[in-house]
């Protein structure tokens, strides 16, 4: 075996474990389930917020741009519906929402850390 083939072997064994240990800390959590389009924007979400920056409703439905508007409104709504994300209602001009990670997303990454941690502390 090549030193590349091992090497794509070895990762593609790091992202099996992974997915698997992610799997049972999911069901281990209780945590509702998430489809993948729900998931990405969900991730979306975190990378924008994670900079400091308020993710107003307007912004956020143009995060997938694989979608259209309505169908990112959509998305958004499900989530809040499923507690995901929530939405602040702005102090000076209450037309304006922001989008926020809810307590149930924020754990949801973290167990999204922890599992990646676990995998990549794990001899091989």
């Amino acid at each position: 075996m090549t030193p590349t083939a091992a090497s794509s072997r070895a990762s593609r064994l790091t992202y099996e474990r992974y997915l698997d240990f992610l799997a049972k800390a999911k069901i281990a959590a209780g945590l509702p389930a998430l489809g993948a389009v729900e998931e990405n924007l969900l991730a979306d979400i975190l990378r924008f917020t994670s900079t400091g920056q308020h993710l107003g409703v307007v912004a956020a439905m143009s995060l997938n741009a694989q979608k259209t508007t309505i169908t990112n409104f959509r998305i958004l709504k499900k989530l809040r519906l499923q507690g995901w994300i929530t939405l602040r209602v702005g102090e000076t001009d209450e037309r304006f929402k922001w989008v926020e990670l809810s307590k149930l997303a924020l754990r949801y990454f973290a167990l999204h850390d922890k599992c990646l941690m676990k995998v990549l502390s794990a001899p091989t």
